[in-house]
Order: structure tokens, then sequence, then C-alpha cells
């Protein structure tokens, strides 16, 4: 169906390119439960499955972003707040960078610059993608599990 590409599509951009950041993605993902949970032709499952791969390939052309263009992002011609933020990502991924790989699908904003920020700062790439995995399972999974999908 047309409405898992949608939603596949926005995801991707939203998480792995930098202009992605203003693409309201938590909206998206509570408006695709809702719809799941609203229409029977629209399986729970399937928008769950489509989300955290979504998700995932996201986060990984973000990391490829990173790698290959991310000295532009720590440039000193960005606005502060963005200096700031990129400041922050590489205190954390330097100190746990598997688990602010995994905990920043939750965070709105930053889940776009944390992939680009690990690929810049050449975190491993296995740790990456198992972090990425486990985390965008677990931020669809999350997200989706609404009341209206189920008896209630």
């Amino acid at each position: 169906m047309a409405i898992y590409a949608v939603i596949a599509v926005l995801i991707v951009i939203e998480m792995g390119l930098v202009f992605g950041f203003f693409f309201p993605g938590d909206f998206l993902l509570i408006a695709a439960g809702i719809l799941a949970g609203s229409y029977s032709d629209i399986s729970w499952k399937s928008v769950v499955i489509t989300v955290a791969a979504a998700s995932f390939v996201g986060s990984e052309l973000g990391f490829f972003v990173g790698k290959r263009f991310g000295y532009v992002l720590t440039r000193n011609n960005n606005p502060p707040s963005i200096q700031k933020a990129i400041a922050t990502i590489k205190k954390y991924l330097a100190s746990s960078g598997w688990l602010t790989v995994l905990l920043g699908n939750f965070a709105p904003g930053l889940r776009v610059f944390i992939p680009i920020i690990a690929g810049q700062s050449g975190m491993n790439r296995f740790k990456y993608a198992s972090a990425n995995a486990l985390g965008s399972i677990a931020v669809s999974y999350t997200h989706l599990t609404l009341p209206t999908n189920r008896e209630v």
C-alpha cells in the first residue's frame, strides 16, 4: 500500500538528512498508529516493521552522510544552538557512544544529528549499527502501541 511507502520515505528523510530536522517525526508515528488502529486494511504489525526499518535505514544514511560530509557540520559558521548541540553529542558519544545512539532515537531533534556526528567522529560501525537497530525497533514499538489498535 502507498501509506507504508509514504511513512517509510518520511521517516528516512527525517532520520537521515539534516533538513529532516523540520519533519514532525513523532507526530507521524502517532498518526500512523492511529491509522493502523482505525482502519482494518492497515496492519499494525506492518506499520511497526515499516517504521523500524525506515528508522534504521534513515539513521544509517545519516551515519554515511556524517562520515562523508560531517566536516561541514563542524564549521564555526553554524548558529550557537547548533554548535552547542554538536558539542554535547560529541561529549556523550565519546563517553558512552552505544547508549547515546540507542537513546538518541527517542530524542526529537537530536536524533537527526546523532547519526551524522557519530559518522563524522568515526564511531565503530558495528557498535553504531547494533545500537541503531535496537533503538529503531524500540522507538517504533513504543510510539505505535496505542490503545486504538487493541481491544479495550
